[in-house]
């Protein structure tokens, strides 16, 4: 059944990517008026969580907070830098380094999170292979030329890396629902501080009814996503997640192809099975 959560977030999230990219093509707002949109509608479900399930505050401590706020500040630094990436590059040229900062992340928690949540052998091999598989296949060997965006792009990855390990530690400091409530209340009070001192609200009016549609669609896209791979990291730990994720490889590309008319080649959707498989072959051998 776990393994049905992880295909549909990995659905969600797939298509939620072309929603940010168009909605980001509309207009130029601010990095940080666009996030706090998405985070207005994150609080939304907050409110459902507190409707639908009960959520034990004593689980809260410093410790907690602490690496809450750690997780806020990383997440406040690391998003602005990539919408200016998606603004100006192709989701296909982004491949090949979306995936080169979870090779520090599956091995850092093989060998310091295992006591959270222990994960096989089996489990950690497939997806490094996985890992080396996409690098491999997307990176153009004989070109090699880089994105106009590689300087930021190296630096998301770096805070990317950071982040996914302190969120595994986070929610095992409490649960995933509550790591994500205070999480999104922490960004909502960061950003609208932001919002406010820069006087931004006031564009609000002006923005086109097109891209409101296309980032809420995202936001609610991205954010049950969100909560899925909370609750399958702080069940089956980082490393499982990471390689259901991969999933979304292939249908990213289907959803840029029909909503951005991104056309895939053929060794990106050779990619696609042969990670598809590797996918497949862990679930056998679990």
């Amino acid at each position: 059944m776990w393994i049905l959560w992880g295909v549909f977030s990995t659905l969600l999230g797939s298509l939620s990517v072309p929603f940010r990219k168009k909605s980001l093509a509309i207009t130029n707002i601010s990095n940080p008026l666009y996030i706090n949109l998405g985070n207005v509608i994150g609080l939304t479900i907050v409110v459902i969580f507190f409707m639908l399930w009960y959520m034990d505050t004593a689980l809260l401590s410093y410790k907690f907070f602490i690496f809450l706020w750690l997780s806020a500040t990383l997440f406040f630094f690391k998003t602005p830098i990539i919408l200016n990436v998606y603004k100006k590059e192709k989701i296909s040229a982004l491949l090949p380094y979306e995936n080169l900062n979870k090779i520090f992340i599956v091995i850092i928690s093989f060998l310091f999170l295992s006591s959270i949540n222990p994960v096989s052998t089996s489990s950690f091999v497939v997806t490094l292979i996985a890992i080396c598989v996409i690098v491999g296949f997307t990176v153009d060997w004989k070109k090699m030329i880089l994105p106009k965006s590689f300087n930021n792009i190296i630096v998301r990855q770096g805070l990317q890396s950071v982040h996914s390990l302190v969120i595994a530690y986070t929610v095992s400091l409490a649960t995933d629902k509550i790591y994500f409530m205070m999480y999104l209340i922490v960004l909502t009070i960061v950003f609208s501080y932001s919002n406010i001192k820069n006087k931004e609200f006031s564009v609000l009016p002006t923005l086109p009814k097109e891209f409101y549609k296309s980032r809420i669609t995202e936001s609610l896209l991205w954010n049950v996503w969100y909560i899925i791979t909370l609750f399958l990291m702080s069940t089956y730990g980082i490393i499982i997640t990471i390689l259901l994720s991969f999933l979304w490889l292939g249908m990213t590309m289907f959803f840029s192809y029909f909503m951005l008319w991104e056309k895939p080649t053929r060794k990106e959707i050779s990619l696609i099975v042969i990670v598809s498989s590797l996918v497949g072959i862990w679930f056998f051998l679990k």
